[in-house]
């Protein structure tokens, strides 16, 4: 269905959604290729909270966001959050936005973990959705 629409849409969304799209792959591929240890410099500063976006970029922010959720569940690889908020992550560093990704440990009703992965830019949530206080944050990297 996107594909059809795809030759409706701006220049400028196509590029979006083309770079979505390589993103995400070179994401899922890096998560699975590489170990944690040579991951974790690529996430951006430990412990290092991103600015407050400026008024201009919060357009972009959620136009960002916007295509990350609407291609991620559409390809025949596996985007959960950790490809998406890297995705995300580069996106916005392209366009010199700051952010920032949490990963986050809880249990599931069966007391098994689950991991978690979201993105902000500043208090903006990117990736990874609106609410996650039900993960206690393991790391975050700005």
């Amino acid at each position: 269905m996107l594909l059809i629409k795809f030759f409706r849409f701006s220049l400028a969304d196509k590029r979006m959604i083309l770079e979505t799209i390589v993103l995400l792959f070179i994401s899922r591929m890096t998560i699975i290729i590489l170990p944690y240890r040579f991951l974790k410099p690529m996430l951006g500063k430990y412990k290092k909270e991103s600015n407050t976006p400026s008024s201009a970029d919060i357009k972009v922010i959620k136009r960002v966001a916007y295509w990350i959720k609407r291609i991620s569940p559409m390809l025949l690889w596996k985007c959960n959050c950790l490809p998406q908020a890297i995705t995300g992550r580069f996106m916005l560093k392209f366009r010199n936005i700051d952010s920032t990704i949490y990963l986050g440990m809880s249990k599931d009703k069966d007391e098994k973990l689950i991991a978690h992965a979201w993105l902000k830019a500043g208090e903006i949530p990117v990736t990874g959705g609106a609410d996650n206080s039900e993960f206690a944050e393991v790391a975050y990297f700005g």
